[in-house]
C-alpha cells in the first residue's frame, strides 16, 4: 500500500510539474514568436544590405576598372609619344621636360623632382664607383 501511495504522490507531483511547464510555455510563446519575427526581419534587412553593398561594390569596381583602363590608355599613348625622344642623360631629360611631357604643371613638377632625385642617386653611385 505504501508503494501505491508513494507512486500516486509522485504522479501528482509530475502532473503539477507538467502543468507548470505548460503554463511557462504559454507565457513565453508570444516572446518567442516576437523574437522569431524580429530575426526574420533582420535576416531580410541584412540580405538586402548585402545585395546593396554587392551592387555598390560592383559599380565601384567597374568604375575603378574604367578609370584604370583610361589610365592605361593614357600611359600607352604617353609612352608612345615619349619614345620619340632620345636623351643622353637624366639631366638633359629633366632640362627638356617641358618639350616632351604633356602633363599638368603639378605633374611636371613632380616628375622633375623624381628625375632630380634620380640624378642625385646616379651621381652618388658614380662617386662611389670612382
Amino acid at each position: 500500500m505504501k508503494l501505491k501511495e508513494v507512486l500516486e504522490s509522485e504522479v501528482g507531483c509530475l502532473r503539477w510539474d507538467l502543468q507548470q511547464v505548460r503554463d511557462e510555455r504559454e507565457r513565453l510563446l508570444p516572446q518567442v514568436q516576437n523574437l522569431s519575427a524580429e530575426v526574420s526581419k533582420y535576416k531580410e534587412w541584412t540580405e538586402s544590405q548585402q545585395l546593396n553593398w554587392g551592387t555598390s561594390q560592383h559599380s565601384q569596381t567597374s568604375s575603378s576598372q574604367h578609370v584604370l583602363h583610361k589610365t592605361d590608355t593614357y600611359l600607352a599613348i604617353e609612352a608612345k609619344y615619349m619614345k620619340r625622344w632620345k636623351f643622353d642623360s637624366i639631366n638633359q631629360e629633366a632640362k627638356c621636360i617641358h618639350t616632351w611631357f604633356p602633363g599638368t604643371l603639378r605633374e611636371r613638377y613632380l616628375l622633375e623632382e623624381h628625375l632630380d632625385s634620380m640624378t642625385v642617386a646616379v651621381d652618388v653611385v658614380a662617386v662611389d664607383v670612382v
